[in-house]
């Protein structure tokens, strides 16, 4: 059985997962809600924190 790649079936399931976590989420309650908000606190200070050092300039011994 194959699996139909095609964009319009890509978003459908797209689509019906983002309804279905909206779903669970909800049905989770404020605990979930905020703990999910947390987790995604935390990533984002990852990425900024990531993102900072990156820009950083590098020192190379000559």
């Amino acid at each position: 059985m194959k699996t139909d790649m095609s964009p319009e079936a890509v978003t459908t399931r797209l689509r019906k997962t983002s309804e279905l976590r909206s779903l669970c989420i909800s049905l989770g309650g404020d605990r979930l809600k905020k703990k999910l908000l947390k987790k995604a606190t935390m990533q984002a200070d990852q990425v900024e924190q990531q993102s900072q050092s990156d820009s950083m300039p590098h020192l190379t011994q000559g």
